[in-house]
């Protein structure tokens, strides 16, 4: 999905004048402008790589670290949808 199309929804919503649509409108914007930022790096990062830019270092991490953070920075989602995640 072309997360322009959303930004240009919620830039017509602000044009309306009114609260709700107002703030409908920026929750969109933020969330869209989020989701192309995280794109634009995502493919500044692949051109890196093919350009041979793109320093990979090796090291070891606690697994366990990396799944709790995923979990935390997943927690409104997982809320929003009402489903439960188990880790063992």
């Amino acid at each position: 999905r072309n997360p322009l199309a959303a930004v240009y929804n919620a830039k017509q919503l602000l044009e309306l004048n009114s609260d709700k649509p107002r703030e409908l409108g920026l929750k969109i914007l933020g969330n869209q402008i989020d989701h192309l930022n995280r794109l634009v790096d995502d493919i500044i990062n692949v051109a890196r790589a093919v350009q041979g830019r793109l320093e990979l270092r090796y090291d070891k991490t606690n697994v366990r670290r990396v799944v709790d953070r995923a979990v935390e920075l997943a927690d409104t989602t997982i809320k929003k949808h009402k489903s439960v995640v188990r880790v063992n």
